[in-house]
Parts: structure tokens; C-alpha cells; sequence
């Protein structure tokens, strides 16, 4: 496991994802996105699982789109069933919020 943070988000909030990656590499943290990790003809789903599975922090970026994103609840359910850490920011709050860490039971 690595120090890295994979951020789910709907693609409607790509513009926040990428402020928000900025700034947390600005800090030294490894983050993985989809947006910048992936290319055409990649094979989606297990490069996004391993991703999940070596990252420290699964962050669930929670905007308007995020509840229509099929690919954020696929992305939720395995960082829950290989448990990693789930933080949720709330970008529809003002100002954006962290969310308490999710956990499965």
C-alpha cells in the first residue's frame, strides 16, 4: 500500500478534482485520478480496482452528478470490500467539507 489517495468523482466535477489533486501534490501527496491515470484502451475496471487496492485513502468526491455516477458506486463498493480508508468531501457545501470516514460494517 502507498501513501497515494485515489479520488472518485463524477466527471461533471473533474474541474474540482483537478484543483483539489494540484493542491494535495503541492503538499507531497501521491494522488490517482482517472482523468490523468487512464488512456484509451486501457481496460477500465481492473486498472481502476488495483489503483483502489494500492491506495492508502479512497476519496469520494460528493457533487451534484456524484449520486447518477455508476462508476462512483462500483468504485465505493470495492474500496469498501478491500478496506481502504473512505473519506467523502462535500463540494456542494460552502465552503467544501470533509465528510466523517465511511466504513463497512
Amino acid at each position: 500500500m502507498s501513501n497515494q489517495i485515489f479520488i472518485s468523482h463524477a466527471t461533471a466535477d473533474d474541474a474540482v478534482v483537478k484543483e483539489l489533486r494540484e493542491a494535495l501534490e503541492t503538499q507531497g501527496v501521491s494522488v490517482w485520478t482517472d482523468s490523468r491515470e487512464l488512456a484509451a484502451g486501457h481496460k477500465l475496471v481492473p486498472e481502476i480496482e488495483k489503483a483502489i487496492e494500492e491506495a492508502k485513502h479512497f476519496l469520494m468526491v460528493l457533487g451534484p452528478q456524484t449520486q447518477n455516477s455508476r462508476w462512483v458506486r462500483k468504485e465505493i463498493q470495492h474500496a469498501l470490500k478491500v478496506q481502504v480508508s473512505v473519506l467523502t468531501i462535500d463540494t456542494t457545501a460552502t465552503p467544501p467539507e470533509l465528510v466523517v470516514p465511511i466504513r463497512s460494517e
